[in-house]
């Protein structure tokens, strides 16, 4: 489903892949933690076309030491090696794919809010 939505939205087969992966690790993610969980998605227009992702849950809420870490990698591009050997492989990867992320979490929840912009495609001339 988010694939074919990002696909709407513009995004090329790869960009869209992109989309679907990170809406499948932050609902797993609410799944996993919290047992459910809701997604909102929503198509940006240009001149930003893209789409916005939000998930939202009633658990647990993510630990500050955890918070903290993925705040250290938002800041690094690219991600330092030792996100490799991280528990959380997945939140790595969302880190990655999308172009923001915020995350407000509680002991009354988690709500994260990502973007993911379409990409101008590269054309490939022969020479």
């Amino acid at each position: 489903m988010a694939r074919r939505f990002a696909e709407d939205a513009g995004f090329s087969a790869h960009g869209a892949s992109a989309v679907a992966i990170a809406v499948g690790e932050l609902v797993s993610n609410a799944v996993r933690h919290a047992g459910f969980g809701t997604l909102e998605l929503s198509s940006l227009s240009p001149p930003s076309p893209g789409v916005q992702i939000r998930v939202s849950d009633r658990g647990p809420g993510i630990p500050a030491q955890m918070l903290q870490t993925v705040e250290g990698w938002k800041q690094s591009v690219p991600l330092p090696e030792s996100v490799l050997s991280a528990t959380d492989h997945g939140l790595a990867a969302v880190i990655r794919l999308v172009d923001t992320l915020l995350i407000r979490s509680s002991s009354a929840g988690t709500h994260i809010e990502a973007v993911c912009l379409v990409k101008p495609v590269r054309s490939r001339s022969l020479r």
